[in-house]
């Protein structure tokens, strides 16, 4: 289906599948989540199509929307729906969250369920980026542990536990490092090297991008060296007016291309991925919608093949948050008790759709 809407090439699907091309995964992802989630309201507008409570005209709904867009979103004590001045459209979107929370608890089928927590995963790193991009502290410490819960169960091991030690670290900032927690509220744990305000990006990759990128050159680095302390002195005092020298050098030559934060809101790559879930929607809907209320409620099915998953396999999947979130808490209070807990945890036996088919 992603291959014959056009979000991907044939060539890509295993690379893609395993999660290597970072860059072409957080492309594809939130398409497929956005397309999903469009079928996901359209059902619920099928539900309430005799209602004439919601029987309002699109004009109305685009300018409220457009209202709505100009709306302050860092306003923490007023919800999304008390922003909006049509009335109808403002229980739409409450029904909509009922809608969803009840898809969640599996009211809709174990099929909706599973596809209602992937849309749920794809927003998880949504909210991470958007919090990294804001300078959102209280957002970036919300985000961190649901996402460690996940690495805790497909056995990310290494990013489960310093997740959850990073973690700790933010929480206790104040404690180590009394006055940083103020200065990251004012977003300086990320780099803005635009004027765009949703340019930030984090510090370690801004230093990939510039420093080490610019001044790490073959035959420059410690590793080439002697063992004299006083080469490797003179070499770290002087890495980073190299590195301004470099880039300056770059820059004026013109070689030097600066990170367009702004590429994927261009009219052309918004057409592009419009009608790539546009495709995407069709073609869903003409061989399987997930949440299609004919389907089997017990049954999970495998979206490609349309065939059941089995028991346990569907189980694994459809718990997978709450089971990491146990994991998670557990790892917390065996490290709280014991000092040298800090170990791997035991490799966990993943389940997954493909494997059946």
């Amino acid at each position: 289906m992603m291959i014959e809407s056009k979000i991907i090439a044939s060539g890509l699907v295993n690379g893609i599948i395993v999660g290597k091309h970072f860059n072409r995964c957080k492309r594809l992802h939130p398409l497929m989540a956005l397309g999903l989630q469009m079928l996901h309201f359209d059902q619920l507008l099928k539900t309430l199509k005799k209602s004439t409570e919601f029987d309002f005209l699109k004009v109305q709904i685009y300018d409220d929307l457009l209202e709505y867009q100009d709306q302050d979103p860092l306003l923490p004590s007023i919800k999304s729906e008390e922003l909006l001045t049509n009335g109808v459209l403002s229980k739409l979107f409450s029904s909509y969250k009922q809608y969803v929370n009840r898809t969640l608890q599996g009211n809709h089928g174990k099929t909706a369920h599973y596809y209602m927590i992937y849309i749920q995963l794809v927003n998880y790193y949504v909210t991470l980026s958007r919090s990294i991009r804001m300078g959102d502290f209280e957002m970036f410490k919300y985000i961190i542990p649901k996402i460690t819960n996940l690495f805790f169960m497909v056995n990310k091991q290494n990013y489960a536990r310093w997740c959850v030690k990073y973690l700790d670290n933010l929480n206790n900032i104040n404690e180590t490092h009394p006055g940083l927690e103020d200065d990251f509220k004012k977003c300086f744990f990320g780099i803005k090297r635009t004027e765009k305000s949703f340019s930030r990006i984090p510090i370690d990759l801004t230093l990939e991008q510039t420093i080490n990128t610019d001044a790490a050159r073959r035959l420059s680095g410690i590793s080439d060296f002697t063992n004299s302390i006083a080469a490797r002195q003179r070499w770290t005092k002087s890495h980073s007016i190299r590195a301004v020298l470099i880039s300056h050098v770059l820059d004026v030559c013109g070689l030097k291309q600066n990170q367009d934060v702004t590429a994927d809101l261009k009219p052309s790559r918004i057409k592009m991925y419009a009608k790539q879930v546009t495709d995407f929607l069709n073609i869903l809907e003409n061989n399987f919608n997930p949440f299609d209320t004919s389907l089997d409620r017990d049954n999970l099915y495998n979206i490609a093949t349309v065939k059941p998953t089995t028991t346990d396999v569907a189980e694994f999947l459809l718990n997978i948050e709450k089971n990491g979130d146990i994991l998670r808490k557990h790892f917390i209070n065996e490290c709280a008790d014991i000092e040298e807990r800090f170990d791997k945890n035991k490799q966990n036996s993943l389940l997954v759709i493909k494997s059946l088919n």
